[in-house]
């Protein structure tokens, strides 16, 4: 009995594994083929997850690729920031290749009825393996290749940033005419705490900024960014609300100032950390 018990354990619990594994892939798979956006959402979440880890932890393993560390003494500058952002752009490079390659073959599909529109909701398990080599293929690139692709990645960076704003920017009008149609006026109120919110979120960092990257020696470039920040901010909330603009409101453009201000504190601490800059502060008196 014992025997045959110990016989039965495992098989039940590898029975179960199956079970379960399958069931999570069926699951996957149907919310996908609904929504592939989920999908290639959770892609880029991995991405930057794994861009995160790459950037303070692939020295010991960067240091073992032999073509990566013979380009390494050609830069000087910390080993430990060099290795992480050359981790971090053959994720990026990776990813590059495996959207733009998705992108290339869906040009001129525009409806679900197409044969072609099953690379877009199905084939999950195919796509998810190729993601991985386009991930793991930069890694054998020589750095040359992965110097030309960050070059030009800070010029679509930029158009990236605009897709993004503009994207937010139609999902803010939506979400506004959403709750603004509703007709209990508890939406309109919810509407109003969401657009104070923004504003006084988006107000109180800039504060922040200007008493983080204060006016001094490399600050002053600092200054100029965030006070450019806020005019162009507070232009665009003005002309949201003008009698020209057809369904004007301020909530979309709160949305799109606390954006903004986001991002102006993210590029801020990007160049310059809060305490660099507090003791340039110091030094100067």
């Amino acid at each position: 009995m014992g025997m045959a018990m110990s016989c039965i354990g495992p098989l039940v619990g590898s029975c179960c594994a199956t079970m379960a594994c399958q069931a999570c892939q069926c699951c996957a798979v149907g919310i996908a083929n609904v929504s592939a956006r989920v999908a290639y959402c959770t892609m880029f979440l991995l991405s930057m997850i794994l861009s995160w880890i790459l950037r303070d932890y692939a020295q010991p393993m960067m240091e073992k690729i032999p073509w990566i560390v013979r380009s390494a003494a050609s830069y000087k500058i910390d080993s430990d920031v060099w290795y992480g952002q050359q981790a971090v752009y053959r994720v990026a490079f990776g990813n590059f290749v495996f959207f733009m390659a998705l992108c290339l073959s869906l040009i001129g599909v525009k409806d679900r009825s197409e044969p072609r529109d099953k690379l877009h909701h199905g084939a999950w398990t195919l796509k998810f393996l190729a993601w991985i080599v386009c991930i793991v293929m930069p890694f054998f690139l020589p750095n040359p290749v992965l110097e030309l692709f960050a070059f030009f990645a800070r010029f679509g960076s930029g158009f990236f940033l605009i897709i993004q704003v503009v994207i937010l920017l139609d999902f803010a009008a939506a979400w506004n005419e959403s709750w603004a149609s509703k007709e209990s006026e508890k939406w309109l109120y919810a509407l109003l705490a969401v657009t104070v919110a923004c504003f006084t979120g988006s107000l109180t960092l800039i504060g922040l900024l200007y008493q983080w990257y204060r006016p001094h020696g490399d600050c002053s470039l600092n200054i100029f960014f965030i006070t450019f920040t806020l005019l162009g901010c507070f232009a665009f909330s003005v002309v949201s609300i003008h009698p020209a603009v057809k369904g004007g409101s301020l909530m979309p453009s709160a949305v799109i100032t606390a954006y903004c201000v986001y991002l102006c504190y993210r590029c801020q601490y990007v160049y310059q950390p809060i305490n660099q800059s507090r003791q340039s502060h110091a030094v100067g008196g």
